[in-house]
């Protein structure tokens, strides 16, 4: 894995002569001669530095000449973030563990080096030439069908599976770092209120105050308490990419134990249109059969959106942070930041009412 206490603090950073080193410790015998780092056009992190390298070798190799780097961001924000819900070395514990056994398109780590202590991750991913996810656009019902039949896939797949006890990196709710998020979000849920009392029906605001933002830590215990698998904790269109012949799926730094309906709730508020709204019958069915068939169990139609509703809980005040900050750092990149958040707070609200919500909790709770 290399000298980790040579980790470039980003991408600019990054030098042949590091590169050779980290390429030889996997087993790929070359020597890099130049990098030339480059923005990545149209694309920002939250938390997390990307972009694109070209490289050079000294000799044949089966290497790409491009890859896309990534790293966490410098900033007081990114570090609140990413102390809280350890981002970094979760993606990097996917990588280095889980990966093959996830059946979905993934792109290739040819470098994933961190130092925890230091707080410098790195990796190096394969580049993939397609159109990148929108969820301001949406997709192509195939393509919507596709993905949460693979969701559907990977969930039971790993449905209570004793691997995922058995690494440190994964997190679930019970993980102690979680409780510093808390103020943070009841902070950001406070401001929304205050900012935008008509972003939710009166009685969605009553029942995720009452119960969720008002004793989140016990909430967090239920969550944990719940049936689980692996999840993906992003999987929204932004973090897809789009080739002629399949999707790859990035973005895997909120990986943990948890409730599929974090997943698939998410993913149907953050991602469907009105296109596939229309047909999210034949969506939630698809899910239910390819979770079955994978070794996960026979939930009828009534319990996967339960299972939503309680994911909602989460989504739905988490909204609150990302819609009350000050964007205007990402520069350019600040009015599609603002978009995508805006989008994902309507798109849990809409999510919410759709599937009554707000009458499920209050049954449920």
């Amino acid at each position: 894995m290399g000298d980790a206490s040579a980790i470039p603090a980003s991408l600019p950073e990054i030098t042949a002569e590091w590169l050779s080193t980290e390429f030889g410790a996997s087993g790929h015998d070359v020597t890099v001669s130049n990098v030339d780092y480059a923005a990545m056009g149209g694309i920002v992190g939250a938390v997390g530095h990307v972009g694109i390298l070209t490289l050079d070798y000294d000799g044949p190799t089966t290497l790409p000449r491009q890859m896309v780097g990534k790293c966490p961001l410098d900033d007081d924000v990114a570090r609140l973030i990413n102390d809280i819900m350890g981002m970094y070395p979760r993606e990097s514990g996917f990588f280095a563990h889980l990966v093959d056994d996830v059946p979905m398109r993934i792109p290739t780590c040819y470098v994933n080096t961190n130092d925890s202590e230091a707080g410098r991750f790195l990796q190096l991913f394969e580049y993939i030439e397609g159109r990148d996810g929108d969820i301001l656009a949406g997709a192509p019902f195939d393509a919507m069908l596709k993905l949460i039949t693979d969701l559907g896939t990977m969930h039971g797949q790993f449905w209570e599976a004793p691997v995922l006890d058995r690494h440190d990196w994964l997190y679930n709710w019970r993980r102690e770092s979680l409780l510093a998020g808390i103020p943070v979000m009841t902070e950001g849920w406070s401001k929304l209120r205050a900012q935008q009392p008509d972003a939710m029906p009166d009685e969605l605001w009553a029942v995720i105050d009452e119960t969720y933002v008002q004793n989140t830590k016990d909430f967090l215990e239920l969550f944990a308490q719940r049936p689980a698998t692996f999840v993906h904790g992003d999987y929204e269109l932004d973090n897809m990419i789009f080739t002629d012949d399949d999707i790859a799926v990035l973005d895997w730094q909120t990986t943990m134990r948890s409730f599929p309906g974090f997943d698939v709730g998410w993913f149907l508020a953050c991602s469907a249109d009105d296109a596939s709204i229309a047909r999210e019958a034949e969506l939630i069915e698809a899910y239910r059969t390819a979770l079955e068939a994978a070794g996960g169990p026979r939930w009828s139609t009534e319990e996967l959106l339960d299972d939503c509703a309680i994911g909602m809980l989460y989504h739905v005040s988490g909204a609150g942070y990302t819609n009350t900050q000050d964007m205007s750092g990402y520069g350019g990149h600040a009015p599609r930041m603002e978009a995508r958040f805006a989008r994902m707070l309507s798109g849990v609200v809409d999510a919410s009412v759709r599937w009554d919500v707000a009458a499920r909790l209050r049954r449920l709770l």
